[in-house]
C-alpha cells in the first residue's frame, strides 16, 4: 500500500512539474492530509491537560467519510480530559449515535431548528453555537473552540498553541473596561480586509464567556431579497449581513462606538481579535473547492476578496503601519459586485 502511494504522489509531483513548465507563470505545491482517526497518533506536545477547555462542533452531521465523528475521534485522542461537544439538529439523532457518543465520551446535542434559517443560514449557526455554548458553560469550563462540523483542525498541538497566544498578546487592562476577559483568536479564513467589521464566525478560540457574549444574539430574520442594499463596501458592511451581524451586535453589546471605516474596522479586529492565519492550526474545509484552498492569498494585486491576515494584524497592531488614508475614499465608494485590482 505504502508503494502505491508513493507511487500516486510521484504522479502528482510530475503533473505539478509539467504545468510550471507549460504555464510558464506558476509554482505549485500540494498538502495531503490523513483522512480517518486511526491514522492519527495521540502522542502530544503540552504539560496543560486543557480540562478547562471545550471544543464545540456545531452543523449538520457529515456522513461522508464518516467526516464529523472521525473529526471527534481525533480530538478524543489528542486532547482526551477537553469536553468536546457536537451541537446538531435533531434530523440527525439517533440510537446509533447516541451510543457512539457515550462510547466514546464526547457529548451530543440535537437541537430544534428555528423556522427561519436566516440570510447564509446565520440563525441556523446562532442557535447550534449558542446551545453548545451554554452547555460547556454548565460544565465550568473556561475557554472554549467553536468550529464546525465540515471543518477539521490538524495541528496536533493547536489547543496549546491557541491557549500560549491567548496569553501572548493579552489586552486585559483595555478589554475590561468593556467587560471582557481576552481578545477573541479567529482565522484569516472568511477574514476580508475590506468587508467592515466582518470577523469570520466559522472558528473562535477565548474565554467562554466572551465567546458567549458573542453568540448571544437575538436570531435575524430578514429577507435578503427585501432588503435595499447600497452595492459599495460601505454599503454591504452598514446592511449587518451574516459575520457583520454578529460582529456589530456584539461592539453594541460592550458599547463601542462603530465609526464604519476601514480604519475602524481594522482597529476592532486589532483590539479585540486575534487573527491567526488557518495554516497555523492547519484547519481543513470539507467543501468549496477544497483543492484549491489558498484561492484568495495573493501578493501580486489588492482586490476586494483579500483576506486578512496574521501579518496584517501585527502591522495593525504596531500604529497600524498596514493602513493608508487613501483606502477609504478608494474602497468605500467601489462596487462589492466586482473584483477589484489595483
Amino acid at each position: 500500500m505504502k508503494n502505491i502511494q508513493n507511487t500516486y504522489f510521484k504522479f502528482i509531483t510530475l503533473f505539478l512539474k509539467w504545468f510550471e513548465y507549460f504555464s510558464g507563470e506558476y509554482y505549485l505545491s500540494f498538502l495531503k492530509r490523513e483522512r480517518y482517526s486511526q491514522q492519527i497518533t495521540t502522542l502530544g506536545f503540552s504539560n496543560n491537560s486543557f480540562s478547562d477547555t471545550a471544543i464545540i462542533i456545531q452543523g449538520q452531521v457529515i456522513k461522508k467519510d464518516n467526516f464529523t465523528l472521525n473529526t471527534v475521534l481525533i480530538y478524543k485522542k489528542r486532547y482526551p480530559n477537553a469536553l468536546i461537544i457536537v451541537s446538531t439538529w435533531e434530523e440527525y439523532e439517533s440510537k446509533e449515535l447516541k451510543e457512539f457518543a457515550e462510547n466514546n465520551d464526547f457529548v451530543i446535542l440535537f437541537n430544534k431548528k428555528p423556522i427561519n434559517s436566516g440570510i447564509s443560514n446565520i440563525n441556523l449557526q446562532i442557535v447550534s453555537t449558542k446551545n453548545g455554548i451554554e452547555f460547556a458553560k454548565s460544565r465550568g469550563v473556561k475557554y472554549c473552540v467553536k468550529t464546525r462540523t465540515d471543518q477539521r483542525i490538524y495541528k496536533k498541538d493547536f489547543l496549546n498553541f491557541l491557549n500560549s497566544t491567548r496569553t501572548l498578546f493579552n489586552n486585559n487592562k483595555h478589554l475590561a473596561g468593556y467587560g471582557l476577559n481576552d481578545r477573541i483568536i479567529i482565522l484569516s479564513l472568511n477574514t476580508y480586509k475590506f468587508r467592515l467589521y466582518g470577523p469570520s464566525d466559522m472558528f473562535m478560540y477565548g474565554h467562554i464567556d466572551d465567546i458567549f457574549k458573542y453568540w448571544d444574539v437575538e436570531l435575524d430574520n430578514r429577507i435578503l431579497n427585501q432588503l435595499d442594499i447600497n452595492n459599495t463596501v460601505i454599503g454591504w458592511s452598514q446592511a449587518s449581513l451574516c459575520e457583520v451581524y454578529l460582529c456589530i451586535k456584539y461592539l453594541q453589546k460592550i458599547n463601542y462606538e462603530v465609526k464604519w471605516s476601514i480604519y475602524d474596522s481594522w482597529s476592532v479586529l486589532t483590539n479585540f481579535f486575534i487573527v491567526i492565519d488557518k495554516l497555523s492550526i492547519d484547519l481543513f474545509w470539507f467543501k468549496y473547492n477544497r483543492w484549491f484552498e489558498f484561492r484568495r492569498y495573493t501578493n501580486s494585486a489588492v482586490n476586494l476578496t483579500e483576506e486578512f491576515m496574521f501579518s496584517d494584524w501585527v502591522s495593525s497592531v504596531d500604529n497600524m503601519s498596514n493602513y493608508i488614508q487613501e483606502l477609504e475614499s478608494l474602497l468605500l465608494s467601489e462596487n462589492m459586485s466586482e473584483n477589484i485590482n489595483f
